[in-house]
């Protein structure tokens, strides 16, 4: 059963933005995570957070009069058993700075517990000691440790209700064919996508909502333009904006000022969002040759690039490992 922890929500929210906390000179700042043990292969067994949105009502009362408002509050929860790293590599400190052994941590994680991770040779900022209590470990790595998802049904069977409760299509549901317009005002149907050999010789395609108004767009843009040159002829990765107020003029002048090579459509009555289910800009879909769905969430974050990934195992002919991911942007 998924259980959540929401006392420590907000602080991984802040720190999984991306913000650096005080000066360049303490490096890339250290992982607050939840650990909810070390498993029998010597793997920190990791929580991951998600954004999940609810409707929100409240009453506000002005010159004597009360009024009802009703609204929506986006903010992080955290899934326990999500994802595993490796302590092959890893020092182990605990909240005074002594080392200790494995298995001596294994005996302190019995239970969910904040613990840092941190790279060696980087300065922590002392904000982090103030979040520490003393049941805190540190996981000390001598390089960029790789995380592991840990699969769970449960989750993606709820992710898959959810969406059919929504009437947008899931991942294994073959896309309807529909049509987006080129920069240079030419219209373009999915299934001409999926037969277009010169971008695509086994007919993925990956579809990334974007704009030139959006700050999460700025993160995930060139590297979504190296996803599109790297793959050249294997994928077609394209840039698929459905904001209203978009124009061709505006992005093909946008795109060339950010130096974006890939190429980029428009849908400004939005129904490829609805036929998704895609709230938030960098959601990206994986369609297979045949036209079947087969990645739908981010596109990446700062430790898995789901969309490449998604692209790498259709053209070895595999099952793509990761279905889904949370719509974040």
């Amino acid at each position: 059963m998924t259980r959540t922890l929401s006392a420590v929500a907000a602080v991984l929210g802040i720190l999984f933005s991306g913000a650096h906390v005080g000066q360049q000179d303490y490096g890339s700042p250290p992982r607050l995570l939840i650990a909810s043990g070390i498993d029998p292969a010597g793997n920190l067994i990791l929580s991951n957070t998600e954004q999940r949105q609810k409707k929100v009502t409240r009453e506000v009362e002005k010159d004597g009069m009360k009024t009802t408002h009703e609204g929506s509050m986006t903010g992080p929860v955290t899934f326990l058993n999500r994802q595993t790293v490796s302590l092959k590599d890893a020092t182990i400190y605990d909240h005074e700075g002594n080392k200790i052994s494995i298995d001596q941590a294994r005996d302190r994680l019995k239970e969910p517990t904040p613990i840092l991770l941190t790279i060696a040779g980087e300065k922590v900022h002392p904000i982090y000691r103030k979040i520490m209590t003393k049941d805190t470990l540190t996981f000390t790595f001598s390089w960029f440790p790789e995380f592991k998802e840990i699969p769970d049904a449960d989750r993606a069977k709820r992710i898959a209700d959810e969406a059919k409760r929504k009437g947008v299509i899931t991942v294994g549901d073959k896309v309807p064919d529909f049509s987006v317009r080129t920069l240079a005002g030419k219209t373009v149907t999915l299934g001409e996508l999926l037969k277009d050999e010169k971008r695509t010789k086994k007919g993925i395609v990956v579809l990334t909502f974007w704009c030139s108004t959006c700050s999460s767009c700025r993160l995930v843009e060139h590297q979504l333009d190296k996803l599109a040159k790297d793959y050249e002829g294997q994928a077609a990765v394209i840039g698929l904006d459905v904001n209203a107020g978009e124009t061709p003029e505006k992005v093909t002048a946008f795109a060339k000022e950010k130096g974006l090579t890939l190429p980029i459509v428009l849908d400004p009555g939005g129904r490829t969002a609805d036929m998704f289910g895609v709230e938030v800009t960098t959601t990206t879909v994986v369609i297979d040759g045949a036209g079947v769905l087969r990645y739908c969430g981010r596109f990446r974050d700062d430790r898995v690039a789901y969309a490449e990934a998604a692209v790498k195992a259709l053209l070895a002919g595999k099952e793509v490992a990761v279905k889904t991911t949370s719509h974040e942007g």
